[in-house]
């Protein structure tokens, strides 16, 4: 009987990235981003600041993102704060910017779900930066908007599987930063099975053969 045998490899490119990206304090976000095909921040109403993030002034999305903060933070005071601009307002403005002008078409993002041996979704951009997808999310009683970029869900990886560094970098409540080079080749296999990266070929193969023999497999090495 021949073995019918699926073989497909993604091709990545050698800018490609990894990012993490932490689902709102509490993972309260996670099933929103699950079912829209998206992932965001949360700070709310940036389409406020124009419809292209790409041509968002800094100085404004920094002064949005202190003000959407400053806000929460007094929802229920009678006497308000005085509003500074803070240092997480900065690093707000570092992530924002990392999500929406530099995470790329193509690339991946790792979501963590709660628990020490819970699931990681692994998300892959479909839109070039620039292109937005509008969410109205209720928080905490409030219906807001936020602005997301849109991901195909790749198949699920589970934190008991991935490196310890990794699952603790994906546990840090920084929400959204590049992976760099950790666990780069565990992620791709994970999500894609077979992969070619900067020189690197892994492959894995699907067959409907009940037994794979030496033979079958001299004749799949030919083909790969």
């Amino acid at each position: 009987m021949p073995a019918t045998v699926e073989l497909g490899v993604t091709i990545l490119p050698s800018d490609h990235e990894n990012w993490k990206l932490f689902p709102g304090e509490g993972y309260k976000f996670l099933l929103n981003m699950l079912e829209s095909r998206a992932v965001f921040l949360d700070v709310r109403d940036l389409s406020d600041l124009g419809d292209d993030p790409r041509e968002w002034d800094d100085d404004d999305l920094l002064e949005h993102i202190s003000i959407d903060r400053w806000t929460r933070q007094n929802a229920d005071r009678d006497e308000k704060t005085t509003r500074r601009v803070s240092q997480a307002d900065q690093l707000n403005l570092t992530l924002a910017k990392g999500l929406f002008q530099t995470a790329k078409k193509g690339d991946l993002v790792l979501v963590p779900h709660p628990g020490g041996t819970g699931a990681i979704s692994i998300g892959q951009f479909t839109e070039h930066p620039g292109r937005t997808k509008s969410l109205e999310i209720t928080d905490d009683g409030v219906s807001s908007e936020y602005l997301a970029r849109r991901v195909r869900w790749l198949p699920n990886w589970t934190k008991r599987e991935a490196p310890s560094d990794l699952v603790d970098l994906l546990q840090t409540p920084v929400a959204f930063f590049s992976l760099g080079d950790t666990s780069r080749h565990r992620i791709y296999a994970s999500a894609f099975g077979s992969f070619v990266y900067d020189g690197l070929n892994v492959a894995s193969f699907h067959t409907s053969k009940e037994f794979f023999t030496s033979r079958d497999n001299r004749l799949l090495s030919s083909w790969i």
